[in-house]
């Protein structure tokens, strides 16, 4: 499903402006894509033959549906941005931040994410990407949501409820998700934070830790916005400690034997 597509004069004509049975072209593939709209269907592009290898020819309503909410929040923003120097297109381009927004709402590959990430990067935009809540952020994780533990990113629920996107304080590794207790929090897209973070607290969670090194950019309203929160101490019984340190003599009188 595409957003939008080339005319044959090739301007660029978006979804809710085209006509049916008209053809237009994929500004990736170039191949004759119509018009498919109807009052319960999201306007929109599709292809007449099938292109495996085009990108966009995978797209659904949940991405077109985010795509458009992005839109909406941001006046200087493109869809479906090409950057020749790479070959890439971008989901969302903001232009005044430099930063691509790419929404993910289909599996890939860690390598594919990685190495997306990295020409935007070369180019010198940054990169945020954004997974939608119907497939992303549950127990079970991905490695490409494990490949992201070091670049921006954000979950969003638009299309199936009100628009918005957040911030979960969660970590995958090893095919697992682990939440930690703080609540997500709601982010602003519009404010976007790009600049080095030089102090950092010693007694912040690893987490904290990693994002605040890491990441190069990232949206105001996150946990990198707020102040970074305590990790209260676990309190164990006297007992318990007792036990631990005489499993400790006992391993060490072991060892030594």
């Amino acid at each position: 499903m595409l957003d939008w597509a080339f005319s044959e004069e090739g301007a660029r004509v978006d979804a809710i402006s085209a006509r049916h049975q008209v053809d237009y072209f994929c500004p990736e593939c170039s191949g004759i894509v119509r018009l498919k709209r109807g009052s319960e269907r999201i306007a929109h592009f599709f292809h007449i033959n099938e292109h495996s290898s085009c990108r966009l020819r995978w797209k659904d309503g949940l991405h077109l549906a985010v795509q458009r909410w992005f839109a909406q929040q941001l006046d200087e923003c493109t869809l479906e941005r090409y950057f020749p120097e790479i070959s890439r297109i971008a989901d969302v381009a903001y232009h005044s931040q430099k930063t691509v927004f790419e929404i993910q709402v289909s599996p890939m590959s860690k390598e594919k994410a990685l190495q997306r990430t990295h020409d935007y990067q070369s180019i010198g935009w940054n990169v945020i990407w954004i997974l939608h809540a119907a497939r992303f952020g549950r127990n079970k994780a991905s490695p490409f949501e494990e490949a992201l533990i070091h670049i921006p990113h954000y979950f969003t629920d638009i299309g199936f409820h009100e628009g918005k996107l957040w911030d979960e304080l969660s970590i995958a590794r090893n095919g697992r998700r682990k939440w930690f207790n703080f609540p997500p929090l709601r982010c602003h897209i519009d404010t976007i934070i790009v600049e080095p973070i030089s102090k950092i607290p010693h007694n912040s969670h690893g987490l904290f830790l990693l994002r605040k090194t890491h990441w190069p950019c990232h949206l105001q309203g996150d946990w990198l916005s707020r102040p970074t929160p305590q990790i209260p101490e676990k309190n164990h019984p006297k007992i318990f400690k007792c036990l631990i340190l005489f499993l400790r003599l006992l391993w060490l009188r072991i060892i030594g034997a």
